[in-house]
């Protein structure tokens, strides 16, 4: 534990707004929340929009020693804290026990499983593979912004507006198409609640704690971003995520979200009306 809080600000400093995982200030919402965004505008527009999900869960177990020392390296951590981790693992070994006890075979790829310091090796190591892609143009623009994929931990999402290009970029992970998982094949165990002033007061709370985040993130741009070039269908306007903040707050919600305590005075009117 000692030496994962040594690390962290150094793996940290070089982490991308697009990982959320295993980062302090960031959680699974942040990329939920930008991925609806998205998908609810470029619908809004008509526009072609591809995703892609990739899945690097089995990556814990096969990433190379190596690539790990790499990484560290070139984030600039310490030699003698990269020793130090060198040590543990080279003293890693493994035996099979079938009739009887197998001789010890030295482990030279994967993490250690339930090592805090696992987790951030492993963003680590991804982070340097995906700093080397050359993926500038590619993605959607997001208000002059290009976001190519949004990644929590071991998951990646990509983004495109040709399937052309998203093949490409799957092609630049090193995977083939007939590999990278369907949606149908992604579970998610989740436990729903009919709760609907819950849910008001959720989306309040996080539309605040959003607009008041500071630095870059992809949430809040894409939540004030207007959308894509296209053009609006016939008909009634598509409902947005933002039209009931308005409703509740005004057309100046950003500016009352970034007061603390008049946004929790507009939240009980908000959550007692709906929107």
């Amino acid at each position: 534990m000692c030496l994962e809080k040594r690390l962290e600000p150094d793996i940290e400093k070089h982490q991308t707004k697009e990982q959320a995982g295993f980062r302090p200030g960031f959680s699974t919402i942040d990329h939920i929340h930008t991925i609806e965004q998205i998908v609810e505008k470029y619908q809004e527009f008509k526009s072609p929009l591809y995703l892609a999900y990739v899945d690097y869960a089995k990556a814990f177990d096969s990433i190379t020693h190596e690539s790990i020392w790499q990484a560290l390296k070139h984030q600039n951590i310490p030699d003698i804290y990269i020793n130090i981790i060198k040590n543990i693992y080279i003293k890693s070994t493994s035996r099979v026990k079938l009739d009887r006890l197998g001789t010890k075979i030295n482990i030279r790829r994967g993490v250690k499983q339930g090592d805090p310091l696992s987790l951030k090796l492993f963003i680590a190591v991804l982070q340097n593979i995906m700093k080397d892609l050359k993926w500038e143009g590619k993605g959607i623009n997001i208000d002059g912004n290009c976001l190519s994929n949004l990644r929590f931990a071991d998951g990646i999402v990509l983004f495109s507006t040709s399937s052309k290009q998203l093949e490409e970029m799957l092609t630049d992970l090193n995977l083939k198409l007939k590999d990278k998982h369907r949606s149908s094949d992604i579970r998610h165990k989740t436990e729903l609640i009919n709760a609907g002033k819950h849910a008001q007061q959720l989306k309040w709370k996080w539309a605040g704690h959003m607009i008041r985040t500071t630095g870059e993130r992809w949430t809040k741009l894409v939540t004030t971003w207007k959308g894509p070039k296209g053009k609006r269908g016939r008909g009634r306007p598509i409902d947005r995520w933002t039209d009931d903040l308005r409703k509740g707050a005004g057309d100046n919600w950003i500016q009352a979200a970034e007061d603390r305590a008049q946004w929790r005075q507009l939240e009980e009117a908000y959550t007692r009306g709906g929107p």
